[in-house]
């Protein structure tokens, strides 16, 4: 179905030992060279982080529309690292 990918990674967004959820997910895109953020959205565990990645590939294969949403609506947070 869909031909454009992203490829997403864990993310530990905070090394603060009082921040309880400090992992989150970044989709990359490499057409661009820049990595999206789910806005509000963070893990506790890196485990609990890498469900979350495979809800997003089941929801890319199955739609056409949720790479363009992803490129759209979750904000850049810089160049991929």
């Amino acid at each position: 179905m869909n031909t454009v990918t992203l490829m997403f990674k864990v993310r530990k967004w905070s090394d603060n030992p009082k921040e309880r959820q400090p992992f989150d997910v970044v989709a990359l895109d490499s057409s661009t060279n820049t990595q999206h953020y789910q806005p509000g959205v963070t893990f506790a565990s890196p485990e609990r982080a890498e469900i979350h990645i495979e809800v997003l590939e089941r929801r890319i294969a199955e739609s056409d529309h949720v790479v363009p949403f992803i490129k759209e609506n979750w904000p850049v947070d810089g160049a991929i690292e």
